[in-house]
């Protein structure tokens, strides 16, 4: 109520405090009723109660006295039932009986009364009782024809009666006491309704009059306002969103060109890495081609030897070949003396028989030594042909060796001039990735920046929403108000 008017919160605060005034009232009121609408309904109910005791200990001495009628006329002790079972409840039922009625001095006296009467009978009850179980079925019975019982019964029943139409009176004035409580509450909320319905017209037309016309007038003026505020912010929001719109093709061209760079970086590093394996190729080729190269010497080295000691051989060869010639020549010698000396042992007869075998074991001999010498000689012979052929096998291994020593030393030399290219490339390949890279971290700010401003134009287009809303929201509470008005 701070924001209204001084005239408008006295009104205000005048016509509430009226109505909570008069409600406070008939609130008083309508309470009083209601516990008077209590009260009378438990006093009715009390009644109810003492009526209901009061025929609960009729019903007992009459229970009690049936049962020793009962048993006065069989003698049988079931019959006795009722009345022991009685005789404890009446005591019990007349002293639930007397604290009820202890507001109403007339009818506690009357249930003392009652309290005597009951006692007198239940005596009278018992002592017939005890006649009849002692044999004196004939004292018993004079007694009960003494009228004595009837009497007390007729007495009980007496002052029953007289409790019973006092309660009936009660019961009658508490009822009608009831009824008129019952009729003043609903008066005292009729008549207030009556006057909070006034007072809220009161305070309808004084609102209406105060707050309602001023509100409807400046309602006009918010509606205006709105309706040009939500024109603006429409076109700014268009203008924010084309221009997110652009700034985001931006970012994806950068992210296009970031992704570019990314992969030109990716080529240059494997083709460093193929640089790499492939100068480590040749690198060890290199080696291996140096190791070959110095193989190759020394085979051709040792070839040489070779062919040396092979040529060396033949000549040696050639002397022994020399000497199985003469060994040869010897033995056709030394045949032809033996077959000399045969046959001069021959002539000799008997003296030369010994002379004759020596003859012929030295030619024997002889023969032997021809067969082995031409054995040599083939075997010579032989072994002069294969170094013949290793000596020449050797000159054709010594060209290739040679050969290949001087591929070997080209390929070192083609190996290095390779590794110097690979050296170069790799450092061209270098300068790329660092340009490359270079070019990256450009572009990544130059994409940061791009979010950046795509997040900040994104914000501005969430606030220019929200006071879309907003302004949709005091729209909707401008026509709310529009319809109470």
């Amino acid at each position: 109520m701070n924001h209204f008017s001084p005239k408008l919160r006295n009104v205000m605060v005048a016509a509430f405090a009226v109505i909570f005034a008069m409600l406070g009232i008939l609130k008083y009121r309508e309470l009083s009723l209601v516990q008077n609408s209590i009260e009378s309904a438990g006093w009715v109910k009390h009644t109810y109660q003492v009526t209901s005791l009061l025929d609960k200990n009729l019903l007992l001495l009459d229970d009690a006295e049936t049962s020793q009628r009962g048993f006065l006329l069989t003698g049988r002790e079931e019959y006795l039932e009722p009345f022991i079972s009685a005789s404890p409840r009446i005591g019990e039922n007349l002293d639930d009986l007397l604290i009820l009625v202890r507001d109403n001095p007339a009818q506690v006296a009357r249930v003392g009364q009652l309290k005597d009467l009951a006692n007198q009978k239940l005596r009278e009850l018992n002592q017939t009782i005890t006649l009849k179980k002692s044999g004196k079925s004939e004292e018993a019975l004079n007694l009960v024809i003494s009228n004595k019982g009837k009497s007390i019964m007729d007495n009980i029943r007496g002052a029953q009666r007289e409790m019973a139409t006092v309660e009936q009176n009660l019961l009658a004035e508490r009822e009608q006491s009831l009824v008129n409580a019952q009729t003043s509450q609903g008066r005292s909320a009729l008549v207030g309704g009556l006057i909070t319905a006034a007072l809220l017209f009161f305070l309808y037309f004084a609102i209406f009059r105060i707050v309602i016309t001023p509100l409807s007038n400046l309602v006009r003026l918010l509606k205006l306002s709105l309706a040009e505020s939500y024109a603006q912010s429409t076109q700014q929001e268009k203008s924010l969103s084309q221009q997110a719109a652009a700034v985001t093709e931006t970012s994806s061209t950068v992210e296009e060109l970031a992704a570019s760079a990314n992969m030109l970086q990716k080529q240059g590093n494997s083709v460093i890495d193929i640089v790499k394996l492939s100068k480590e190729a040749t690198i060890k080729e290199q080696v291996k081609s140096t190791e070959n190269l110095k193989e190759a010497e020394f085979l051709s080295v040792k070839m040489k030897g070779m062919s040396d000691s092979v040529a060396a051989l033949a000549s040696q060869l050639e002397s022994v070949k020399l000497l199985s010639n003469t060994i040869s020549d010897i033995s056709k010698e030394t045949n032809i003396l033996a077959l000399n000396a045969s046959v001069e042992s021959a002539r000799a007869g008997e003296h030369g028989k010994g002379f004759a075998e020596i003859a012929k074991q030295i030619r024997n001999l002889a023969d032997q030594s021809k067969a082995n010498v031409e054995k040599s000689i083939k075997i010579i012979a032989d072994i002069d042909r294969q170094s013949n052929a290793m000596i020449m096998e050797s000159d054709g291994m010594i060209k290739t060796v040679d050969k290949v020593a001087n591929n070997a030393s080209e390929s070192n030399q083609a190996f290095e001039f390779l590794s110097k290219m690979s050296n170069e490339i790799n450092s061209n390949v270098v300068e790329i990735i660092l340009n490359s890279n270079q070019q990256t971290k450009a572009l990544d700010q130059i994409d940061v920046a791009m979010r950046d401003i795509t997040i900040r134009a994104n914000e501005i287009v969430g606030g220019v929403n929200i006071t879309n809303g907003n302004i949709e929201r005091l729209s909707t509470g401008i026509a709310v108000i529009e319809k109470i008005i």
